[in-house]
């Protein structure tokens, strides 16, 4: 089974060998040319036929869906192909219909909006009427719900169907619409009642009056039999699927396996639901088919008549609805009206859009489409100055009796007021003008301003005697106002607060003075009104200003001392407990709350006086405190020296340096903690005095040291050598010599590890020599006590020394 292109536009020519449709884009493509291959399997099928034609937008799916449709139909699909004009193929399998077997034949239409170029419009609308007129069965595919623009486009291009001179006995042959919902995910309800997708395409269709697409929709049930419907829910979340089922390359079907279900589903109702095409009872071969194609095309490429019906027609249809329209609307306006213009221009504008939108979105000429707009647009602004004549005649007349009835209205009020007030001025002003408004607000708005102009005047003219006494009034009861204003500033306080009070309720003054009117013939005595104002307001300011300079000097003296006590008073009576830094932050916040807490032109005066007697008690205060830091540093310098020296000599040079370094720096953190804010002078002097001080102490800690060290080391000696070399002596019979050098070994071991102290190597050197000595007369004596008388003789001498060398040997570790 094979596809081939039915029909096409000229710009393209088919090619048998490779199976493809080439472009020529020097022509327009505007024009559809019939395809022998194509013409064939028509005129094969003698027989009645069921033909099956898909349209919808481009890309949208249909090439894939009619493939499944005919059992593997090879129709062209992909994201990057888009069928070009009609192509046809058959099943070659029947189907039973009205006692006989018919052939399915399907028909693959281009999808809109495929063209590029200024004739795209015209060649979509060609496409739907070779499917509605060639179809027993139109599926029309779209992506999601349908819309208003789909409806009408349809509607329209369905009744271009019925005027193709070439329908002759099809004119009775009405084909039946399946309306095919791709991705569906709306739930089809009518009344807030889940029902099924033909009963809700049917209602969303059913023509109503007060609907602008009522026309089209009831054209749609005028060319087609029946309305079928079905949504198709999408086959995937996954755009990477939804692309592959686009392109063919699908493999793994049970990830869309609910989907493929759905196809073969809808594919079933179609092919259940298709009728065989015929002319009345009598059934329609596919030669006959070929046949009236080959017709129709004459009419749909004759560019010249197919403009005429897309044009006047259409837009005499379409501008007759809305002039209906504005007149509908603008009849049931209620004269004099106000904004009649304005409503005029919605309207307008509405009737505009309205023909714009449909003109635009079918096979409307340009030419003809503005000619149309520009006898709509003439028509409408005809009927609307008959009306607007009317509303300002009208208006004219009710607002000359409006203001002679508010003028006469304002005079009887202004009699029976025994008290005028500014409130009653403008109290009755507002009256007025909102009288006329109120009675006004349906007139037209330039009659309207124009009288209400006229009643201002008026108005003015009338109120002018009584705002020259409102004024007078006015200037008297400001002046009490500032003074009491004035009176009222709690003094002391800052003088620029004074100024800025002054200067308020003057213009406060000022304003209510100006406040009064605007009239123009007023202006010189409301500015005398002012300057008269401004003179009080200064001679009551300058009284005011020397009574707080007074005040002001007092209490910031009181609030001085107040604060010196509160932050310095301790400090002052016992320095001994504070630091300077501390003197000097409280000092800084003393003067902080000061500045914040004075007030008074007087503040920064009393400041500076205060200020000095307070700096000469600091003064003596910090003599006090520099005698007490002293103190306080040589007794920590000297009890880090207690803690780490004294307490533990003898020691090594090192070591009482290292430790005297540390008291140094410990003493030195609580000296500059002691002096920070201090003057340089003052602690560069004190530091000097205890550098030397602590500098005199290291030089009697090393005498210490030194002293202590050789008291040690040589008690340390005595203990060693009574420990290790007396116990020898003690038992003096058994002592081998070795027992002596040992002995000597231990002492020295020993005094190496405990010695200290700077004279340590010194009382070494004196203990090896006494003890070397000790050494030397003992071996002396034993040497004695063994060889006795016998060690005389030669023979016995060496018998003896070799006994003593055996024992020594056998005793030895």
């Amino acid at each position: 089974m094979e596809v081939f292109p039915l029909c096409h536009p000229d710009n393209f020519t088919w090619c048998p060998e490779s199976g493809q449709l080439k472009e020529d884009k020097s022509k327009q493509g505007n024009r559809f040319v019939l395809c022998e291959d194509g013409l064939k399997v028509l005129k094969n099928i003698g027989g009645p036929v069921v033909p099956i034609s898909i349209v919808g937008r481009v890309q949208s799916g249909k090439s894939y869906f009619l493939s499944k449709l005919g059992e593997s139909l090879p129709f062209p699909i992909g994201t990057t192909h888009r069928t070009n004009g009609v192509w046809v193929g058959s099943t070659g399998r029947g189907v039973h219909r009205d006692g006989g077997n018919a052939r399915v034949v399907l028909f693959d239409c281009g999808g809109f909006g495929s063209l590029d170029g200024e004739d795209a419009t015209s060649i979509d609308t060609k496409l739907f009427a070779i499917a509605v007129l060639m179809s027993s069965m139109v599926i029309f595919n779209t992506v999601g719900s349908p819309t208003l623009s789909e409806i009408e486009n349809m509607g329209f291009v369905s009744k271009l169907s019925q005027e193709l001179p070439s329908m002759g006995n099809f004119a009775n042959s009405k084909a039946d619409l399946f309306w095919l919902i791709r991705d569906a995910l709306l739930i089809p309800q009518v009344d807030q009642k889940q029902c099924s997708w033909d009963v809700y395409m049917n209602n969303l269709l059913r023509p109503n009056g007060e609907d602008s697409s009522a026309p089209m929709k009831k054209t749609i049930f005028e060319i087609f039999n029946k309305l079928h419907a079905f949504g198709l829910p999408p086959p995937s979340a996954d755009p990477k699927i939804r692309k592959k089922l686009k392109t063919g390359d699908m493999d793994d079907k049970k990830s869309v396996k609910k989907f493929l279900e759905n196809v073969e589903n809808v594919c079933e109702q179609i092919l259940t639901r298709s009728r065989v095409k015929s002319i009345g009872d009598t059934p329609v071969s596919g030669r006959e088919l070929a046949t009236l194609l080959e017709q129709s095309l004459g009419y749909l490429n004759n560019q010249e008549k197919l403009a005429n019906f897309t044009g006047k027609s259409f837009c005499s249809h379409i501008s007759s609805r809305a002039i209906d329209s504005y007149r509908n609307k603008m009849d049931k306006v209620t004269l004099p009206c106000r904004s009649l213009e304005r409503k005029h221009h919605q309207e307008l504008e509405k009737c505009k859009e309205l023909f714009e939108n449909k003109s635009k979105a079918s096979l409307v000429v340009e030419e003809v489409r503005t000619n149309a707009l520009h006898d709509l647009v003439r028509n409408i602004e005809s009927h609307f100055s008959k009306l607007d004549h009317d509303n300002v005649a009208l208006s004219e007349t009710h607002c000359k009796s409006l203001v002679k009835q508010v003028i006469g209205n304002l005079k009887g009020k202004c009699g029976s007021d025994k008290r005028i007030t500014k409130d009653n001025i403008i109290t009755r002003k507002t009256e007025a003008f909102k009288e006329f408004d109120i009675g006004a607000s349906n007139c037209e708005e330039r009659v309207r301003n124009r009288h209400r102009h006229i009643l201002s005047e008026e108005v003015n003219e009338l109120d002018k005697n009584y705002y020259l006494k409102l004024i007078g009034e006015t200037q008297e009861r400001v002046k009490k106002v500032y003074k009491q204003n004035i009176d009222n500033v709690t003094l002391p306080c800052d003088e620029t607060y004074l100024d800025n009070v002054h200067a308020k309720w003057v213009r406060e003054a000022i304003r209510d003075i100006q406040g009064v009117t605007n009239n123009d013939n007023l202006q010189k005595t409301i500015d005398g009104a002012i300057s008269e104002i401004e003179k009080h307001a200064k001679m009551v300011l300058e009284h005011r200003r020397t009574t707080n300079a007074r005040e002001s000097r007092e209490t910031c003296k009181k609030l001085f001392a107040a604060l010196e006590k509160e932050h310095l008073g301790k400090i002052t009576t016992n320095p001994s407990d504070s630091t300077y830094s501390v003197i000097i932050a409280k000092k800084k916040n003393m003067l902080d709350e000061y500045e914040t807490k004075a007030t008074g032109p007087r503040a920064s005066e009393v400041k500076v006086e205060m200020e000095k007697k307070l700096d000469n008690t600091l003064r003596k205060t910090e003599q006090i405190m520099r005698d007490q830091i002293k103190i306080d540093c040589e007794n920590k310098f000297n009890g880090q020296i207690r803690t780490e020296i004294t307490e533990k000599l003898p020691l090594w040079t090192m070591e009482i340096e290292t430790s005297h370094k540390n008291a140094i720096q410990k003493t030195t953190q609580l000296f500059n903690s002691r002096t920070e804010g201090m003057v340089t002078a003052s602690v560069d002097e004190l530091k000097g005095n205890l550098d030397t001080f602590m500098n005199n102490e290291l030089d009697r800690l090393k005498k210490d040291n030194n002293s202590k060290s050789q008291v040690f080391c040589k008690s340390l000696i005595v203990d060693l050598e009574e420990e290790h070399l007396t116990v020898l002596t003690k038992t003096f019979a058994d002592m081998i010599c070795s027992d002596l050098t040992s002995a000597r070994q231990n002492i020295f071991s020993e005094y190496d590890n405990s010695a200290k102290g700077p004279a340590k190597d010194k009382i070494r050197e004196e203990a090896e020599t006494e003890i070397d000595e000790k050494i030397r007369q003992i071996r002396r004596k034993k040497y004695k006590v063994q060889t006795g008388v016998a060690a005389m003789s030669p023979l016995g001498s060496l018998a003896m020394n070799i006994g003593c060398r055996v024992k020594r040997w056998a005793t030895s570790d």
